[in-house]
C-alpha cells in the first residue's frame, strides 16, 4: 500500500511576510513551500466549513471560529470573551478518533467524542494543498497518528451520494405535491414571507417544471454515484494508535 508523501518534519509551511495570513494556492503541488518554514501551531487558518471560518491548533487542541482572523492574539482575544455570538467549536486531540482526507480534495473529515462521550464528526475544507498537507503530516508526526493510504470501499465512496439522492426525491415529490395541490386550490396561503415565496416560485416552475429539475438533479447525483462506486478513489486517513 502507497503512503501519502508530505514536507519533512518541521517544515510545514512558508511564512507570508506581507499579511502574516496564507492566501488559497492557484494549484496542488507543494513547491511553494521553501526554507523558511514554520510549525503549523499558534497559526491561524483560513478554511471553509459550516459556519467555521478559521483554525488555530496548539499541542492541546484544534479550534474553530466562525469569524475571519489573521492573527493568532486576535483569535485568542475573540475565542475568550464572555459574550458573542461567533460559532466556536473545540476539538481536544485526545477526543480525535479518525482523520480522513480524500485525494484530489482538500477537505478534511474529524470524527471524535464530545465531552460526554457521544461521537460527532466535523468538516472542513483548507485553500491549499501546501496547508492541508502540513496540517495531516502535523497530525501524524506530533500527535501520533497512524497514517495509512487506502482506496476506499465502494459503499463508503458512494453512501453520501445516496443520502444525496434520497433527499432530492423526496424534495422533488414534495415540491411536486404542493403546486398540483395549489392547483386545485388545496394549499393554503398563509404562512410568513418565506413559505409564500417557495411556493411562488413553485408556481413559477409548474408541476413539469419542478419534476425536470429534480430529475436532472437526480441523473446527476446516479451518474457520480456510478462514477465513485465504480472507481472508488483512494484516501489518507490517520487513527489514533
Amino acid at each position: 500500500m502507497n503512503d501519502q508523501h508530505f514536507p519533512p518534519d518541521n517544515q510545514y509551511l512558508p511564512w507570508d511576510d506581507e499579511d502574516n495570513l496564507f492566501s488559497p494556492g492557484e494549484d496542488d503541488n507543494y513547491s511553494h513551500i521553501d526554507d523558511e518554514s514554520f510549525p503549523v501551531t499558534n497559526q491561524v487558518f483560513s478554511i471553509s466549513g459550516n459556519k467555521i471560518h478559521s483554525l488555530l491548533l496548539n499541542d492541546q487542541s484544534l479550534r474553530f471560529s466562525s469569524g475571519r482572523f489573521k492573527f493568532s492574539e486576535e483569535f485568542e482575544e475573540a475565542w475568550h470573551k464572555k459574550w458573542s455570538t461567533a460559532t466556536k467549536l473545540e476539538i481536544k486531540h485526545s477526543s480525535i478518533r479518525s482523520i480522513t482526507k480524500e485525494d484530489q480534495e482538500l477537505k478534511i473529515r474529524i470524527v471524535y467524542k464530545t465531552r460526554i462521550r457521544i461521537p460527532s464528526e466535523c468538516e472542513f475544507s483548507f485553500f491549499d494543498a501546501g496547508i492541508c498537507a502540513a496540517f495531516l503530516t502535523y497530525m501524524e508526526k506530533e500527535q501520533y497518528f497512524a497514517h495509512t493510504h487506502e482506496r476506499m470501499p465502494p459503499f463508503k465512496a458512494v453512501s453520501r451520494y445516496i443520502l444525496g439522492l434520497m433527499f432530492t426525491i423526496a424534495m422533488t415529490w414534495l415540491s411536486w405535491y404542493l403546486v398540483a395541490d395549489q392547483k386545485h386550490g388545496g394549499t393554503d396561503e398563509g404562512g410568513d414571507a418565506k413559505a409564500r415565496l417557495f411556493l411562488y416560485l413553485l408556481n413559477l416552475l409548474g408541476e413539469k417544471g419542478v419534476l425536470a429539475i429534480g430529475i436532472g438533479i437526480c441523473g446527476y447525483i446516479g451518474f457520480k454515484i456510478w462514477k465513485r462506486a465504480s472507481n472508488p478513489l483512494y484516501r489518507v486517513r490517520l487513527v489514533r494508535v
